[in-house]
């Protein structure tokens, strides 16, 4: 018995090369099976790592039959206890990305878990609305991680630092850019320090692979140009957890033509807004058609953007509509 606990030690030892934070550790401590970490899913299996050795699993029967959300289905970055062949159990998690799957349908489609910073790619080459970067910023915020936009192919444009510091003041959160080409990344990999597990989300073509590839320092993914009408081609097609040499994580996650909402963080992801919402005559105003209302005064007066206000408009009514019941 106590060569197992020594040889289960030494296995959680070495899980914190990829990412195992203390908190996590001490929830599977009084459990019987192996303490892992998913990297990946293909299908029906999920590959797996104990910090020794990587394998596939898939979830035992109880857990399956037992399942009646996609939320409670494992995704890349859970940790979770594996035994006799299968996977038993998924260990909390202190933060999970997701969106609402594509079309009419109010699923949650599990991008990513225990992840504490989500860089929101933007690629320089081609136009970006702010209002699309805001949907993933609202995502990002509801997740529990630190979101930060970073404008990649910066060597694109001579400014482009100014500009990301410019979009970071007007969504209210932090922003860098970065060039692979140049190997100018240094914004993003001082993020990610020993023991930080990291998620790269964005549109499909925005170069996420390719940063993942520079971050990493190898050729882990495929990559992909750019197509001639400016849009990008879709390379990533799941999510996938790789470690970098600065002893953190990252997960490359497949590029997304749509994303919905589940739900919003109104007070981080518009903290600005929430802010002038205090000052309104109304505590239910929804800062439309309600007289008084301080939101609205502030777009009249130019202190709040009209393409910020509508855009938070638009999510809060979106996760209000995805909250209603079936």
């Amino acid at each position: 018995m106590r060569n197992n606990y020594r040889e289960k030690t030494t296995i959680e030892i070495e899980l914190f090369t990829w990412g195992l934070d203390l908190l996590t550790a001490e929830a599977a401590k009084g459990e019987s099976g192996r303490l892992c970490r998913v990297i990946a899913r293909n299908k029906g299996a999920y590959d797996l790592t104990d910090g020794q050795r990587e394998f596939s699993g898939r979830l035992s029967g109880k857990m399956l039959y037992g399942i009646e959300s996609a939320e409670e289905y494992p995704t890349v970055g859970d940790y979770v206890i594996y035994e006799n062949g299968v996977i038993q159990k998924i260990i909390a998690r202190h933060s999970v990305f997701m969106r609402k799957v594509a079309g009419t349908r109010r699923d949650a489609q599990l991008i990513a878990a225990n992840i504490d910073v989500i860089f929101i790619c933007v690629s320089l080459e081609r136009e970006s609305s702010q209002a699309a970067i805001e949907r993933y910023l609202a995502a990002a915020y509801e997740s529990g991680a630190k979101p930060v936009v970073v404008f990649t192919k910066g060597d694109l444009m001579a400014n482009a630092k100014d500009k990301a510091v410019q979009l970071g003041g007007r969504v209210q959160t932090d922003a860098v850019a970065v060039s692979v080409k140049d190997g100018d990344i240094a914004a993003v990999t001082e993020l990610i320090g020993r023991g930080v597990t990291a998620a790269f989300v964005g549109a499909s073509g925005v170069g996420k692979s390719s940063l993942v590839n520079a971050v990493t320092g190898a050729n882990a993914l495929k990559t992909g140009q750019t197509r001639s009408d400016g849009k990008g081609r879709h390379v990533s097609t799941r999510s996938e957890l790789f470690c970098v040499p600065s002893g953190g994580v990252v997960i490359d996650t497949a590029g997304m033509r749509e994303f919905g909402l589940i739900d919003i963080d109104t007070e981080n992801a518009f903290s600005d807004i929430e802010e002038l919402a205090k000052r309104c005559k109304y505590a239910d105003c929804r800062h439309e058609n309600e007289p008084f209302c301080a939101v609205k005064e502030a777009v009249e007066r130019g202190e709040l953007s009209k393409e910020r206000y509508r855009s938070y408009i638009k999510l809060c009514a979106e996760a209000q509509k995805r909250r209603k019941p079936r």
